[in-house]
């Protein structure tokens, strides 16, 4: 309720395609029903374990999303899973991404068949020494990687958790651009 009017210009974020939202670990601290809430508001698509379809000319891509990997340790009986989120029927149809907070999820999201894992979560470690540390608690802590045959992206963030500071680790707001044969 504090920082529903700081929310505010995310009401101007358009894309052709759509705005998803996935729950990270910080709203399930903060009542993350009021989180989901003011983010459909803001014409977010929330992707809980769920995905949706996006019809292209030569291939179709599919966007699957999935709550916080810690997310039942806060909320009883809620789930995280990438297979859930994937397409049920023809996933060779798709370009699969899934969208998922922590870079700890590449393990099921490859199990699930995603050809990309969009994750954030670490920060790099914002500051010094943690991001020398990050790497020994996530699978991957920053930037492209692959996973076997699937590609994870790990953004390291704009803001910090925490202290209020970022050194040494450089701010992020990342722009991909996908070609996948089209």
């Amino acid at each position: 309720k504090d920082l529903k009017d700081d929310l505010e210009p995310l009401r101007k974020l358009k894309a052709k395609y759509g705005v998803y939202y996935v729950t990270g670990n910080h709203e399930f601290y903060w009542d993350v029903k009021q989180w989901e809430e003011k983010s459909a508001e803001l014409g977010f698509k929330i992707l809980n374990n769920a995905g949706t379809e996006i019809p292209l000319p030569e291939k179709n891509i599919w966007i699957g999303g999935v709550p916080d990997i810690s997310a039942h340790k806060m909320v009883p009986g809620l789930g995280h899973s990438p297979k859930a989120a994937a397409p049920a029927s023809r996933p060779e149809i798709y370009y699969k991404i899934l969208l998922a907070h922590q870079p700890k999820s590449v393990y099921l999201a490859h199990e699930a068949g995603f050809d990309l894992m969009m994750s954030g979560h670490t920060h790099n470690g914002q500051f010094f020494p943690i991001n020398l540390l990050v790497g020994f608690f996530n699978p991957y802590h920053k930037g492209l990687n692959k996973h076997k045959n699937m590609h994870v992206y790990v953004n390291v963030g704009t803001g910090f958790w925490g202290p209020p500071q970022r050194l040494g680790v450089a701010a992020e707001i990342t722009s991909l651009s996908l070609n996948y044969g089209i």
